[in-house]
């Protein structure tokens, strides 16, 4: 927060330095009320105040403001909104009144309604906005409401910055509009004011707003000199939302502001040499699954975690059992027992009946005890008819006879023919048969006569079951009739035996979905009109008909294309294009120089590549001095100045000080020269300031001297010179 208590009589011992006999502030027309402003007080940013310029009268009646000085035309211009300077005209749009004081400037920011005229002797005139008097204190008219006063102070806060009071040690009246405040009195001698302001801070967080990175912070937030919340170990997360805010710098972290622990089994990424460990695996300090028994196994794959030492296992990281009988190789005296055999506790394949024969290669594992048997365990069975020798009643049967349980050849239907022999052994009983052992079966049609319902169907005839002719598709027609013997059940048919085609398009009634197609239209295989590529348009009315399969089309059968911008939706990457828009091959709005600025809005259309543009196209001109930055050799000219063709201000005697600052602008060449321009060594002497004869009253030529001259010590206030005053008996 600053403070500035601004003393005009202080004030009134720098003016001392240039006039004899100047009182304190005495209006020059103390008497001629048409007077509204001898004085105008602009505060600086470092909060310094300086008396500028002693600048406007207003007529009475008229409202008309005048600038009491010669001016040239370049000393005086407007200020438009969009920050151009005059050009020698002015309109309704004028907002700005300026003109040029040394490094300073006397501004009117009142809106005209008419346009500035100038007249031949260099006297500047203009109207108030309205034209009438205000009543609300606008700055720039300086009316008080009521009568007018005799004197107006005024004063001009920066925008980042918020007055927060004022006050002055004589009656007045106070007007504040905005950043500016007015002061109106009768008594304009020894005034003291006293202006409390400060920056602004919008968000309250105590840093402000010109340093301000975070301007809209939370009220209440604790912020850090740049305005935002605190990072104190510099990880990209704040405080706030920091779980770990102890991270060391240069650490990677998340969005907990912890490091990473991918695998989530306790070691950071960082240390981890197995960082893709499986979840609820135990690990090491480096990370790693861990292998108790050392057996090369890991504990969260080991199944027999407590090998002994040196062991060799195998990948369960249990013990060898080369063959799975459940008896280690160093235990096992049949390390080679079949996969799968039972053995006992040394590892052997067990003989429960201790025939000689592995119970694993013993057909019969409960031989009687000391019963004689083959080599697949089982009794002896001479002629291998399935009866022991010693049960078998005929042991020389003949080889693949079937017998019955004494051993001799079966005859299942006992119809006299063996079951070898019979190719019909299950006849019923007491049934006639033949020497094969079959039922008779007259017509030989394969249905006994007992079964036959045809029993003299033509030889060679197909029967059913019943010895009647065929019909396998039972459609009524018998199979040597039928032409499509295999019509499905219940289907109508011709009397060719073959299924109804209504329409005649080759597809069947039963499988037709569209019965009733034009007679010669091409159909598919369940009968209705081709759609070749499956878009849901008849190949008759599709003016695509090989559309990409699955893309979607209008009611012609071709793709779709929404914004009719000639590109399908399907390869259209810019589904809503605006209507008659040129755009790319992907559908796209064209951008022909790649500046992120499509073609259609673009005033600049062929920028070089990777040039930055603004928003219409254009090369960058930050300073808005006219010459782009890239060729721009001094791109932070101040806004307004007068650049030559490589954006520099103007710096006529070459000595290093830009002309609008120069006090000296025609030192000569080589000259050592300090801030003002002017020889450091030499001596400035001050020549043309002269009072009317018999008269206190400076000459205007000394006037303008003396307001230039008062600038440059309130830029340099290092500055020191010596004045004097001379006259004769006449004054």
């Amino acid at each position: 927060m600053h403070y500035r208590t601004l003393d005009l009589r202080r004030w009134t011992f720098i003016v001392a330095l240039f006039t004899v006999c100047f009182v304190a502030f005495q209006p020059l027309m103390a008497a001629d009320k048409r007077v509204v402003s001898e004085n105008l007080v602009h505060l600086q940013d470092d909060g310094r105040a300086y008396l500028l310029h002693r600048t406007m009268r207003t007529d009475w009646d008229g409202y008309n403001f005048h600038v009491d000085k010669q001016l040239k035309l370049e000393d005086f211009y407007y200020i438009y909104p969009n920050d151009f300077e005059w050009d020698g005209t002015s309109s309704e749009e004028t907002n700005i009144l300026k003109f040029k004081q040394g490094s300073f400037v006397v501004m009117y920011p009142g809106k005209f309604d008419s346009e500035v005229k100038i007249d031949d002797n260099g006297v500047y005139t203009f109207n108030s906005w309205d034209g009438t008097k205000r009543e609300d204190g606008l700055y720039g008219l300086w009316n008080k409401p009521g009568n007018f006063t005799s004197f107006v102070y005024a004063w001009v806060v920066p925008e980042h910055f918020e007055i927060l009071d004022y006050k002055s040690n004589t009656d007045g009246e106070w007007v504040a509009r905005n950043n500016t405040i007015s002061f109106f009195a009768d008594n304009v001698n020894n005034l003291t004011f006293t202006i409390r302001y400060r920056e602004r801070d919008s968000d309250g967080d105590g840093v402000a707003d010109r340093k301000d990175n975070c301007p809209e912070t939370t009220s209440g937030t604790r912020v850090n000199t740049e305005g935002c919340e605190p990072d104190t170990d510099g990880d990209g997360i704040i405080d706030l939302l920091d779980q770990c805010a102890e991270t060391p710098a240069g650490a990677q972290v998340g969005a907990g502001g912890c490091q990473p622990d991918t695998d989530k089994d306790g070691v950071l990424d960082f240390i981890d040499q197995c960082p893709s460990t499986t979840v609820d695996t135990k690990v090491n300090a480096m990370g790693c699954a861990l292998d108790s028994d050392h057996d090369g196994v890991t504990d969260n794959q080991d199944k027999c975690p407590n090998s002994s030492k040196c062991a060799t296992v195998d990948d369960t990281g249990c013990e060898l059992d080369s063959d799975k009988d459940g008896i280690a190789d160093s235990q096992d005296k049949c390390p080679e027992s079949p996969e799968g055999a039972k053995v006992d506790e040394t590892g052997c394949e067990l003989d429960a009946d201790k025939d000689g024969i592995a119970d694993s290669q013993d057909k019969c594992p409960e031989s009687p005890e000391g019963a004689k048997v083959d080599d697949t365990g089982c009794a002896l069975d001479s002629d291998k008819d399935g009866v022991a020798d010693s049960q078998d009643k005929c042991p020389e049967s003949p080889e693949g006879v079937k017998v019955d349980d004494t051993g001799c050849a079966l005859d299942s239907d006992k119809d006299g023919v063996t079951d070898s022999q019979d190719r019909c052994p299950e006849s019923p009983e007491g049934a006639k048969v033949d020497e094969t052992g079959c039922a008779l079966d007259s017509d030989k049609d394969g249905i006994a006569d007992s079964q036959d319902k045809c029993p003299e169907s033509p030889e060679g005839a197909k029967v059913d079951e019943t010895g009647c002719a065929l019909d396998s598709d039972k459609d009524g027609i018998a199979d040597s009739q039928d032409k499509c013997p295999e019509s499905p059940e219940g289907a109508k048919v011709d009397e060719t035996g073959c299924e109804l085609d209504s329409d005649k398009d080759g597809i069947a009634d039963s499988q037709d979905k569209c019965p009733e197609s034009p007679e010669g239209a091409k159909v598919d295989d369940t009968g209705c009109a081709l759609d070749s590529d499956k878009d849901g348009i008849a190949d008759s009315q599709d003016k695509c008909p090989e559309s990409p399969e699955g893309a979607k089309v209008d009611d012609t059968g071709c793709a779709l294309d929404s914004d009719k911008d000639g590109i399908a939706d399907s390869q259209d990457k810019c589904l809503e294009s605006p209507e008659g828009v040129k755009v790319d091959e992907t559908g796209c709005v064209l951008d022909s120089d790649k500046d992120g600025i499509a073609d259609s809005q673009d005033k600049c259309l062929e920028s070089p590549e990777g040039t930055k543009v603004d928003d219409t196209g254009c090369e960058l001109d930050s300073d808005k001095d006219g010459i782009a930055d890239s060729l721009d050799k001094c791109p932070e000219s101040p806004e307004g100045a007068k650049v030559n063709e490589q954006g520099c201000q103007f710096d006529a005697d070459k000595d290093g000080v830009p002309d609008a600052e120069d006090v000296c602008p025609d030192s000569r060449a080589g000259t050592k020269v300090d801030a003002t321009g002017c020889d450091a060594a030499a001596p400035i002497s001050l020549e043309g300031v002269n009072f009317h004869t018999s008269s206190d009253q400076l000459t205007d030529k000394s006037l303008v001297i003396l307001d230039r001259v008062a600038g440059s010590l309130v830029k340099h206030p290092e500055l020191r010179l010596e004045v004097s005053g001379h006259t004769d008996s006449l004054g």
